[in-house]
């Protein structure tokens, strides 16, 4: 999701499908391991930040001039109860979480003058493997730190926060191998 090149490969081969991309749903991320900061190693540090942020710049970098070019577009940004509160020993993910909302923000101020929005979406831990993978001791002070103390049901939830249901499209996923894009295409 980092490497420039295969997102432009990606996204060359969305745009043969469809000329336009209306809405971009930024939705990489990598946790890393639940450990203390004192014994992050660098290269882990780096990477969390390269998937979790720099992925999202990335993408929007290359996806921004598209929806200038159609003078509309939708970028939901997927941060995370971590950016906002920090968790302990996530510092990594927390931090690139962070960035990712003060990303949002400050694009949004950027584009405010066209029908560019940019959102971002910080919803508690949702019920996946990678989550899971933590532990239930991990999992159970995650889900008590989130403000409603419950798992997000599914990714399905970013479709209610964004009100994306209603709206009659289809989802164009292209990947390669190590980047996915999905595209919705509104059918005017």
């Amino acid at each position: 999701m980092t490497k420039a090149d295969e997102i432009a490969r990606a996204l060359g081969e969305t745009s043969r499908q469809s000329p336009r991309v209306d809405i971009l749903v930024n939705n990489a991320g990598y946790l890393g391991r639940y450990q203390p900061f004192e014994q992050f190693d660098p290269a882990e540090w780096h990477h969390i930040l390269q998937v979790n942020l720099v992925g999202v710049f990335e993408v929007t970098r290359q996806i921004l001039p598209l929806m200038r070019r159609a003078g509309q577009g939708r970028i939901v940004n997927m941060g995370s109860l971590a950016g906002k509160e920090g968790l302990p020993n996530l510092a990594a993910y927390s931090a690139a979480s962070a960035g990712v909302i003060a990303f949002t923000k400050a694009l949004s101020r950027e584009v405010c003058d066209t029908e560019i929005r940019v959102n971002c979406v910080a919803p508690g831990p949702i019920d996946t493997e990678l989550i899971r993978r933590l532990g239930p001791d991990v999992v159970n002070t995650m889900v008590t730190a989130s403000p409603l103390s419950v798992w997000e049901l599914s990714l399905r939830s970013l479709e209610l926060y964004c009100g994306f249901a209603p709206l009659p499209a289809r989802l164009i996923p292209v990947r390669y191998s190590t980047c996915q894009v999905a595209v919705r295409d509104i059918e005017s």
